[in-house]
């Protein structure tokens, strides 16, 4: 860890990793054997596994703030967190009944490797108009991306029907993209001793790209698993302001009535690959939530608190 403290200007960074390996081997035997039949047929099922899981993980993080004058300071962060892990897995599965060789066997042999990173990052500002008026505001963002590839492989024989044996492959890749922005912007004013008025403007825009695509290998070729395969995509538009009164009543006693406004609009897509279908939505509405709270301290730990609010929504548009 990392900071600086010199006149005006804070920096400050941190960065830290983490990487290890899990073994899970297991041995499990089950008894499958129907006892209302007769004669009794014994079945038994002996399983052997072994699981690894190798993880590696980073994280990194630094911040700067600095005041341009006795009123006004800005300041600005960026993080970062990626991760990888691994997991491979076999497992021979053996069924055996009156005799000692193997009626069927059933091996397996997967792999899974997921990578995930998350970038956030922002920038915020705190400006004292006068000794009872401040201004505040930030902006922030957060880019999320995952990547999950799958590898699941099995080899199947039956002894009972002439040595039978069956070999199936699966391949499949998971998407997932989240995209947030959201910036804010608030007035605090101190009208009295007793007496104080807030408000503010806030929009959050939402965006996430989901996709899952499957393969399986057919006569020696990797061949589309359409009915496995999708695709969907959402965006999410929220745009609020709210205004808020607080007084001191008793002196112990405090209360807030407030009212926010909220308009969202809502947008997503569904996409069936195997029907080449898609559905797709639209939604546009209001809030209104007008809220009373009453706080009060009946010591210095303790404090009891009375929140009502309402919501009042009123639909505009939906397709």
């Amino acid at each position: 860890m990392f900071q600086l403290r010199k006149n005006k200007l804070n920096v400050s960074a941190n960065y830290s990793y983490y990487e290890g390996t899990d073994i899970n081997p297991t041995f499990i035997v089950r008894d499958h054997t129907d006892y209302s039949e007769t004669p009794v047929m014994p079945v038994i099922l002996n399983q052997v596994a072994h699981r690894t899981y190798n993880y590696g993980s980073h994280y990194a993080r630094t911040r700067v703030d600095y005041d341009l004058s006795s009123r006004l300071s800005v300041g600005a962060y960026v993080s970062k967190n990626w991760t990888d892990r691994v997991r491979k897995e076999r497992m021979n599965s053996v069924f055996t009944s009156v005799k000692a060789e193997p009626d069927s066997t059933l091996m397996t042999w997967n792999k899974n490797k997921l990578s995930q990173t998350n970038l956030q990052g922002g920038a915020d500002y705190s400006y004292k108009v006068t000794s009872k008026l401040q201004w505040t505001g930030s902006v922030d963002f957060q880019s999320y991306r995952a990547s999950d590839k799958q590898d699941q492989n099995s080899l199947y024989n039956d002894y009972w029907q002439g040595n039978y044996e069956q070999a199936d492959t699966l391949r499949g890749k998971l998407k997932d993209n989240i995209d947030i922005v959201s910036t804010q912007s608030d007035v605090e004013f101190v009208l009295t001793k007793s007496f104080k008025l807030t408000g503010g403007v806030k929009a959050s825009f939402v965006n996430i790209d989901n996709e899952t695509t499957y393969s399986d290998k057919y006569n020696g070729a990797w061949t589309p698993k359409l009915n496995m395969n999708k695709d969907f995509q959402y965006e999410e538009n929220i745009y609020a302001a709210y205004v808020q009164l607080q007084k001191k009543i008793a002196e112990r006693a405090n209360m807030e009535v407030g009212l926010r406004f909220e308009e969202t609009h809502v947008k997503g897509q569904l996409h069936e690959y195997s029907s080449n279908r898609d559905s797709s939505f639209q939604k546009r509405y209001r809030n209104l939530f007008p809220y009373v709270s009453v706080d009060y301290n009946l010591s210095k730990t303790i404090k009891l608190n009375a929140p009502t609010a309402v919501g009042l929504c009123v639909p505009t548009i939906r397709t």
